[in-house]
């Protein structure tokens, strides 16, 4: 019987010096590592707005240096005020490649800050067929022409395509200052 209290007696023992030791260096440790854990996340939620607009700051940098190395391709579509004569000398010879009389109307040039917009309105007599391949050479032109509306007229009776229509087509073209190319 004298082995087993000894053997109770240090269970005891070392289950006291385990609890000592628990209570006096574990659970100090476990409450500085949670007062530790608070100080990071309270140190997180003040930096992660910086970094959100740090990074924000560099998106839109790449996005200003994009657009850098995108604008001469980008000016190349403007029509330097000026040289409209150009455009309206090439929608007619387009207009005559595809057999269409053409009547453009240039209409009161609009601003807008820098850039320009200038009305145009296409009347054109001929068939469907040969407006729609008017309608794809504006689309190759290596300039910025919106067309925002299109109206076709016909007799009520036709749905040839080859009966003469009248198509008006309604846009512009964006112009801008030479000084500012």
């Amino acid at each position: 019987m004298k082995n087993s209290t000894r053997i109770i007696t240090t269970i005891a023992v070392l289950l006291f010096g385990v609890t000592v030791i628990v209570g006096i260096v574990a659970l100090p440790s476990i409450r500085g590592i949670a007062h530790l854990a608070k100080e990071i996340q309270a140190e997180h939620d003040r930096i992660e707005p910086i970094v959100n607009r740090t990074l924000r700051y560099r998106s839109i940098k790449e996005d200003v240096e994009s657009a850098k190395r995108e604008l001469p391709k980008l000016t190349t579509l403007l029509i330097p005020e000026g040289q409209e004569v150009l455009l309206f000398t090439d929608l007619e010879k387009k207009s005559k490649q595809v057999n269409l009389v053409q009547k453009l109307q240039v209409g009161e040039r609009n601003l807008k800050n820098t850039l320009n917009t200038l009305p145009l309105s296409f009347t054109l007599q001929g068939t469907f067929l040969n407006t729609l391949r008017y309608i794809i050479e504006l689309e190759r032109m290596p300039i910025l022409l919106t067309i925002e509306n299109i109206q076709i007229q016909t007799a009520s009776d036709q749905t040839d395509l080859n009966f003469p229509h009248i198509t008006t087509l309604q846009g512009h073209a964006i112009t801008v200052p030479p000084s500012s190319l």
